[in-house]
């Protein structure tokens, strides 16, 4: 996940290189008014996976 402030042509640019990239499948480009601070939804995540995975272990 990447949050970026640029104009349209780089934008342009950086899906024409991830077009390019075999490793990428898939992408989705959005534009947001403003960015979310802190972490993102998917560290969130990882973070209460290990925590629950370490209270598993503690118990």
């Amino acid at each position: 996940m990447l949050n970026i402030e640029a104009p349209a042509g780089v934008v342009a640019e950086l899906e024409r290189q991830i077009a390019i990239n075999e490793d990428i499948i898939r992408w989705l480009t959005i534009r947001v008014d403003e960015h979310e601070g802190g972490p993102s939804v998917m560290m969130r995540k990882s973070d209460r996976e290990r925590r629950n995975r370490r209270d598993r272990e503690d118990n």
